[in-house]
């Protein structure tokens, strides 16, 4: 398989530096008995890559790995209701449908940077626009939900 510039290095070489994650996607009408077969056969394999967090994606039958402009910088990415969702180091939400020819990503949403507690409603957690100080950043379907989990500060904030 080619990389995403297109050489002839083995994918392994060409992803060496894989830094998140990868999202398998079974096509949403492959349900029933023949659900395990085609569940092979058609499926979307998407990655966040590379030193600037920049996604590709692949699908059977594929030569190479097809590159999304989504202006990098992506920390995590999940599957969700059809598309595919990224979450970029500033808190922004990326969607993606690579059931279609030529997929483009679009900015769905913001991560709001005041996140008030679920009960003390006066209590509230500043989340700065870059959340690249974060040890970890999520995003994740939970009941039926799109959520953004952050996990853990690297020091603390003085805001």
């Amino acid at each position: 398989m080619r990389g995403v510039n297109g050489n002839s290095r083995a994918m392994n070489n060409t992803f060496e530096t894989i830094n998140a994650a990868a999202t398998a996607i079974a096509s949403p009408e492959n349900r029933g008995p023949q659900a395990t077969v085609q569940l092979f056969e058609d499926y979307t394999v998407m990655v966040i890559y590379g030193r600037m967090g920049d996604l590709a994606y692949s699908k059977p039958g594929y030569k190479a790995w097809t590159k999304i402009n989504s202006k990098g910088l992506n920390l995590d990415l999940t599957y969700y209701k059809g598309k595919l969702y990224a979450i970029n180091m500033y808190g922004r939400i990326m969607a993606c449908d690579v059931r279609v020819d030529n997929p483009t990503v679009a900015q769905v949403a913001n991560m709001p940077h005041n996140i008030s507690h679920p009960t003390i409603p006066q209590v509230a957690t500043y989340v700065p626009p870059n959340i690249s100080h974060l040890d970890k950043v999520f995003i994740v379907e939970s009941l039926g939900r799109l959520l953004v989990v952050l996990q853990g500060l690297r020091g603390g904030l003085e805001h």
